[in-house]
C-alpha cells in the first residue's frame, strides 16, 4: 500500500471570529489522477474515512491527461458529501488536462463546486465565510479582483494552486490562503530540503504553514501525486487537516 501522511495542522489567529474556532479544513492537493494514482486510493480512504472536516478544499492538478478525469471523477465522488466542497484547477488541468471547460464539467460531476475566479459565501454559526478560488496564475484567466468580489466576510479563506499568487496579490484580501502546485519539492536531500519548487518564492516555500504580515498564513501541500515522474525521495505524499485556532489573550 502506498505510504501518505496525513498532516494535522492546528493555525493560530489573532481575533479570529468565535463562529470559526475550530473549523476544519481538509486540503488534498496535486492529485495527479492517472495510472499510479490508482495505488494510493486505499491509502487514502484509510486515512479520509477517520475525518471529520466542516469543508473540502481541493486545490488543482487533479488529473494527468483529459483521459484521467474518470478516475478522478470517482475518487472525488467518494469524499464525504455531507460538507461544502470547493476545487480551483491546476496548471496540469489546463495545459494537460484539456480545458476550462472540461475542469469545472468534470468537478461539477464529481459533486464539487468549481471556482474560478469567484467566490462562495457559507454561513457559519452567525458568521460569515468567504471562499475565494483563484485560477492559476500561469495557463487560467487569473483575476483576483474578481475573485475577492462581492461583500465582505468575517473570515476569507483563498484558494490557488500555485503559492505564487501571493506574489501578486494584497495579503488583506484573505486570511488564509491553501496552495499546492511544489509537490514539497518531490524529492528532498535530509538537511537541506527541496531540490526544486517550480516557484518564483522558491525552496524555503516548498511545503508547510507561512505566517505572513498582519497574522495572515499561507499552506502549502506536498500534495498527493506526482507530474511525469512517479517518484518521490524524503518527501511523501500528503492530505492535510487543518483547524482554525484563537490565540489566547
Amino acid at each position: 500500500m502506498a505510504r501518505i501522511i496525513l498532516e494535522e495542522v492546528d493555525i493560530p489567529f489573532r481575533d479570529l471570529p468565535e463562529p470559526m474556532c475550530g473549523l476544519k479544513i481538509l486540503l488534498i492537493s496535486d492529485v495527479h489522477a492517472g495510472f499510479f494514482f490508482r495505488r494510493k486510493i486505499r491509502a487514502a480512504n484509510r486515512l479520509i474515512k477517520d475525518l471529520s472536516p466542516d469543508l473540502i478544499a481541493c486545490t488543482g492538478d487533479t488529473v494527468n491527461r483529459p483521459g484521467d478525469w474518470p478516475i478522478a471523477v470517482e475518487w472525488l465522488s467518494s469524499l464525504p458529501s455531507d460538507v461544502p466542497r470547493y476545487a480551483v484547477a491546476g496548471n496540469w488541468d489546463y495545459a494537460r488536462g484539456g480545458s476550462a471547460a472540461l475542469f469545472a464539467e468534470q468537478i461539477r460531476r464529481a459533486g464539487l463546486i468549481p471556482l474560478q475566479n469567484e467566490s462562495a459565501m457559507l454561513d457559519r454559526k452567525d458568521a460569515s465565510l468567504r471562499i475565494a478560488g483563484l485560477d492559476d496564475i500561469h495557463l487560467g484567466t487569473f483575476d483576483p479582483n474578481r475573485a475577492f468580489d462581492g461583500e465582505n466576510a468575517d473570515f476569507t479563506l483563498a484558494l490557488s494552486h500555485n503559492p505564487d499568487t501571493i506574489l501578486y496579490i494584497d495579503e488583506t484580501r484573505f486570511d488564509l490562503m491553501l496552495s499546492g502546485h511544489t509537490h514539497g519539492g518531490q524529492v528532498r536531500i535530509p538537511g537541506r530540503g527541496a531540490v526544486f519548487t517550480a516557484t518564483h518564492i522558491g525552496k524555503p516555500y516548498a511545503s508547510g504553514l507561512f505566517e505572513l504580515r498582519t497574522g495572515r498564513y499561507l499552506y502549502v501541500s506536498r500534495g498527493l501525486g506526482e507530474g511525469t515522474i512517479p517518484w518521490r525521495a524524503f518527501c511523501p505524499p500528503e492530505l492535510t487537516l487543518l483547524t482554525l485556532q484563537n490565540l489566547p489573550g
